[in-house]
């Protein structure tokens, strides 16, 4: 299995659904996610994207894969994101 590393920074206002959004907009309109499919073209919006099956099997190893919020002590797994934990912010 392999992995790929990315990050993506946004504007945060308080409302963690927005930003999140935001980023995701930012990232499809600037097509900076992994894009198999070359004799298809790209998508017109996010919602075809999610529909190509490779990017279903495989993801787009970029915030377009989020799918979840989780509590700062809940378990990582694919499409999830979460907020530091006090002692994770403190360290960074």
């Amino acid at each position: 299995m392999g992995a790929s590393a990315w990050s993506v920074r946004g504007r945060f206002d308080g409302d963690p659904e927005a930003a999140l959004d935001a980023m995701k907009a930012q990232v499809f309109a600037e097509g900076d996610y992994l894009w198999e499919e070359d004799e298809l073209g790209r998508p017109d919006s996010v919602d075809e994207l999610y529909e190509v099956e490779s990017v279903q099997e495989s993801g787009t190893h970029s915030v377009l894969d989020v799918h979840e919020f989780i509590s700062a002590t809940g378990e990582d797994d694919f499409g999830t994101i979460r907020p530091l934990t006090d002692d994770e912010l403190l360290a960074a």
